[in-house]
Order: structure tokens, then C-alpha cells, then sequence
């Protein structure tokens, strides 16, 4: 075997090295997280070293706005590396490149600016005879024996000879040139003085042709680890189509349930509505076509299912990191979550049962108790993890978090909607105590069927033609009638708040109309400042809201259903 080349650089003997080793092509999926929770509390627990580097060699699909991502949702994760890309500046209006001022010895940490040393490896590689030209490309000689996989989870994996073929390590011109990704990962992980290599089972038939490469270059490969994949509930991949495949079924059924609007109409309607509210969406241009093509199945546009799932009230399924923090859930709930996909624990939280952080991770994390079978990604599960925590969270901590959280203005001269009803203390407390018995993540309270109509223009509030029927005009219109008779009762409080309010409509109820039952005036009322049957309780919903609007939306309301 030829001596190990000399670009090595040694690292502390016995020293544990893990790396992940994202491909910035979009967002980090929530499979990518995990490989990076477990390299990390592996690193952690042994007192070794994390590296975070990109395996960027892709031109066509990989960008600086994914690096960027990718980096923040780490960093949103806590999963903080030893080595690797510096992270852009928190309050700079303008970040510093990931690409500058990288942290660690054993870099660069882009595999875009390591192309001589892969070059100088692949002449190694000619020198011992192991590679040929073919078309162009340079192609890996396999060794004449099958090759032994000692995978610390899943055992000792052989693959037969005569299942090995040659494979390329470089492009010819023509595809881009440079490494592939077998050389590059090899060459890296060599170089970096990589010790154990956690990732998902899919990689495990990739292994064969990195550790022919290792023995090529007479080096010792890392360990091998190979973890459960990742399904949904049901056992289908989590993929990013999902998200589409949600909003395309619901907009179709959509149609289907309405025959008197056309294909063409709904995707004017979704386009309208994205723009009205591009303030608490992505607001990203939308055009019908694009829409319709979505909707038939010819593309699966990431803002059509924005869109489109906006428009029918669908969850979109959350694949991505970015995906969960948009949707409110707490960073610890998620990790805490990510953990018990695949491996269990062998102590337990103080608590005990299934609740406890990363550091608890990290310091009883072992590859003995990953296990070998695929993990379901439970949602339902998840959400009541969630729900569970920001439920039992003090309730200053609560307001603090659902403030984080508002949706803000997304680019100059956009409103923010929720200012006023954030930088008023004791109205956004209000608010929080609303919704904090009833909230599953932070972006629900914000929604369109549950807080939203708190934070549009008075004459924004539609009142739902189901509901005045229902409410409003049922029994004569004993409904308006409530609602006609408590708007100057309203109108003569002083002191606008819950308790004071709820007083009011109550003795209202029990005086007026030979005693009606609260339901019979909380519901009109709530008809007429919200549009709907559905807010948090009557006294907080006005509190919130506010008297002079409160006021106004009555007025509105009556004025529209009477014709007067």
C-alpha cells in the first residue's frame, strides 16, 4: 500500500470527530437535522470536536441563500460546531459571507474551495494505477474482493464482488468537471481527521466505494454509523412533495365542492387572496397560471402551495426545519422529538418518561441505543408535545414567546399588522392569556380562522352569511336584537377590560328580555367583531379589540344585515 499522503494533518490522539455535511440545495430537512443532533451529541459526549462543512460542488442547485439557511437553523437548533463556516453577524444589515473568516485548522470547509487538494489526491490515484479516462471522466478502479461494511448499528454488511463496479470520482468537462460526491466525502473526511461518520441508512450501499477509496489511499477509514431512516405516519418518504400533494388535493376538492366556480376563477380568487395578505404569507408574486398548472399537476410551485393551501385552510405538512419554525414550535420540544426518532435513551429526564433537552441528550447519547428499523415521524404526537409545553410555559414567558413569533412586515413600505396589539403591554397580555389554554404552536393564535381579525381594518371583518343566519337573523332576529340593545350598554363602560366587560354583558343577559342565557348575546356580539362563531371568550375578545372598535364592527354589522 502507498504511505499516507502528507497533506494529512494529525489531530490529538483518541480525539472523537464527527462532521455533518449538508448539500446547500434548500432548505435542512428534518432528517439532515437529526443526523446533526446525533454528530453533535456524539462530538459532545466524548469531548470531541463537531464540523459543520458544505458539500457545495454542485454549481446548478447549490446557492448561498440555502448555505445561509442552513446555518440559521442550526444555529435556531443550538447545534453549535467546533469547526467550519463562520455565522453571519445576528445584527448586520448585511452578513459577512459564510465563505469569510471560517473557524478551525483542518479547512477550507467548502468543498468549492478545495479543488486543488482534490486534484493533487486524484494524481495519487493515477500514480497507484486505480483510476482510468473514460469519455472524459476519470473513473475508481474497485478492488478484485468483496469489502466488509463493520457498521456500528447494523452490523458487519458485506457486498460481493461481483456487486461492485468502477465508479466515477471525477466529471469530464462536459458534466461541470471536479469531484464527485464519493471522492470529495472520502477526500474530507481523510483530511479532516473525521473519526466516526453518523448519517441515514441510504447512505449505507455509498460505503463500499468510501472504503475502497480509503484503502486506496492506504488510510485507516472512519467508523461507520448508520441510522434509522425517517417515513411518515403512514410509512411513505417524508418528501418535499408532500407539501404540494396536501394543498394540490385540498384546492381540487375545493373546486369539486363549488361547481360553480371554475378552475380559472379559483386561481383569480387564490391570487387575490395571497396578495391581500402577503403580509403574513411569503409574499411572493403569483399569477393564475401558475396556479393552474399547480393545480393540474404540471409543477409543484412552492408558492402556488402556499397559496392555494391559504385559500382551502390546509395544514401544509412540515418537512423542513424552516417548515417548524414557521409553523411555532419550541426549538427544545423539536429536538427533544428529533431524538426519540431512532434511539432511546438509557437514563431519564428528572421527570422522567419522554421530556429533556439536548444537553440531556448530549450527555447520554451512544450508538449502542440506536435502533436499526426505519422511525414513523408522528405529527399528532409532535403537536401534543408542543401543546403540552406552551401550555404549562408562565405566562409572561408565553407573551414573550407569541411576540417573538408575530408574523412581521416582510419587506419596506409593508405594514405591521400586529404592531399596535404588540407594543400595547397590557392588550398583548390579554391576547396571550387567550390563546394559551387553547394553543397546539405559536402561529396559530395568528391565524386567519383564529386571531387574524383582531389586527384587520373594521370594515376588513366580513361576517360569515352562515353565521348571521344561524346567530343573527334565527328566531326573528332575536340575535340583531340582542346585539341593538347591548351596544349602548357597551358604549357606557369606562373601564375597558375583561372583568368590567364580562360584568356588563352578563347582568345584560340576566335582565334583559326576561333573562337570556349568556350564549344568546356573547354569540351576536362575537358574530359582529369577529365575522365568525369561534374567538376566545367574549370578555377577552373585546378587551383585545378594543372599545372603539368593538363599537364600530357593531355598528357595521347591523347596518350591513338590516340594509339600514
Amino acid at each position: 500500500m502507498p504511505a499516507p499522503p502528507p497533506e494529512i494533518r494529525r489531530r490529538t490522539p483518541g480525539q472523537v470527530v464527527t462532521r455533518f455535511a449538508p448539500s446547500p440545495t434548500g432548505y435542512l430537512h428534518i432528517g439532515g437535522a437529526r443526523t446533526a443532533l446525533f454528530n453533535w451529541a456524539f462530538a459532545r459526549r466524548h469531548g470531541g470536536v463537531f464540523i459543520l462543512r458544505l458539500e457545495d460542488t454542485d454549481v446548478a442547485r447549490s446557492t448561498d441563500e440555502s448555505t445561509r439557511k442552513i446555518i440559521e437553523d442550526l444555529q435556531w437548533l443550538g447545534l453549535n460546531w467546533d469547526e467550519g463556516p463562520a455565522p453571519p453577524p445576528e445584527l448586520s444589515p448585511e452578513p459577512a459571507h459564510p465563505k469569510e473568516g471560517q473557524v478551525g485548522g483542518f479547512g477550507p470547509y467548502f468543498q468549492s474551495q478545495r479543488g486543488d487538494l482534490y486534484r493533487q489526491w486524484l494524481e495519487k490515484l493515477r500514480a497507484a494505477g486505480r483510476v482510468y479516462d473514460d469519455k472524459g471522466a476519470v473513473r475508481f478502479r474497485m478492488p478484485e474482493h468483496d469489502i466488509t461494511v463493520h457498521d456500528l448499528v447494523l452490523g458487519d454488511v458485506t457486498i460481493q464482488r461481483a456487486q461492485l463496479e468502477d465508479f466515477i470520482v471525477f466529471k469530464g468537462e462536459a458534466s461541470g468537471g471536479g469531484p464527485t460526491f464519493h471522492f470529495a466525502n472520502v477526500v474530507d473526511d481523510a483530511t479532516m481527521g473525521v473519526t466516526h461518520v453518523l448519517r441515514a441508512q441510504e447512505h449505507l450501499m455509498n460505503t463500499p466505494k468510501h472504503l475502497a477509496l480509503f484503502e486506496a489511499f492506504g488510510l485507516e477509514p472512519p467508523k461507520y454509523a448508520h441510522m434509522p431512516l425517517i417515513f411518515n405516519a403512514d410509512g411513505s418518504k417524508m418528501s418535499k412533495r408532500d407539501k404540494a400533494k396536501a394543498a394540490r388535493q385540498k384546492g381540487q376538492m375545493w373546486i369539486k365542492n363549488n361547481p360553480s366556480v371554475s378552475m380559472a376563477q379559483f386561481a383569480d380568487e387564490v391570487c387575490t387572496l395571497w396578495r391581500t395578505v402577503r403580509q403574513i404569507s411569503d409574499g411572493l408574486a403569483l399569477d393564475p397560471p401558475i396556479v393552474m398548472q399547480f393545480l393540474e399537476k404540471k409543477s409543484d410551485d412552492p408558492t402556488a402551495t402556499l397559496a392555494v393551501a391559504l385559500k382551502t385552510g390546509t395544514r401544509l405538512p412540515e418537512i423542513d426545519v424552516h417548515d417548524f419554525r414557521q409553523s411555532g414550535y419550541l426549538v427544545d420540544v423539536l429536538l427533544n422529538y428529533l431524538a426519540l426518532l431512532g434511539w432511546s435513551p438509557e437514563g431519564k429526564d428528572e421527570a422522567g418518561g419522554e421530556r429533556f433537552d439536548k444537553d440531556f441528550v448530549a450527555r447520554q447519547f451512544s450508538i449502542e441505543r440506536l435502533g436499526k428499523t426505519n422511525a414513523r415521524f408522528d405529527r399528532a404526537k409532535l403537536l401534543a408535545f408542543n401543546a403540552e409545553r406552551l401550555q404549562k410555559m408562565p405566562p409572561e414567558d408565553f407573551a414573550k414567546a407569541l411576540r417573538d413569533h408575530r408574523p412581521l412586515p416582510l419587506g419596506q413600505g409593508d405594514t405591521d399588522w400586529w404592531a399596535p396589539l404588540a407594543n400595547d403591554a397590557r392588550r398583548w397580555a390579554w391576547f396571550a392569556t387567550a390563546y394559551q389554554p387553547r394553543t397546539r404552536t405559536l402561529s396559530e393564535p395568528f391565524a386567519r380562522e383564529a386571531g387574524l381579525f383582531f389586527v384587520l381594518l373594521d370594515e376588513q371583518v366580513i361576517c360569515d352569511p352562515k353565521a348571521v343566519e344561524k346567530v343573527l337573523k334565527k328566531n326573528s332576529g332575536a340575535g340583531l336584537a340582542a346585539l341593538r340593545e347591548l351596544r349602548p350598554v357597551l358604549d357606557a363602560i369606562t373601564d375597558w377590560q375583561p372583568a368590567t366587560i364580562h360584568k356588563a354583558v352578563e347582568d345584560f343577559a340576566a335582565n334583559s328580555g326576561g333573562g337570556r342565557p349568556m350564549g344568546e348575546v356573547a354569540q351576536p356580539i362575537r358574530v359582529a367583531v369577529s365575522g365568525g362563531t369561534v374567538s376566545p371568550p367574549i370578555d377577552l375578545t373585546l378587551a383585545i379589540l378594543g372599545k372603539q372598535a368593538t363599537l364600530n364592527r357593531i355598528d357595521r354589522c347591523l347596518n350591513t344585515v338590516t340594509g339600514n
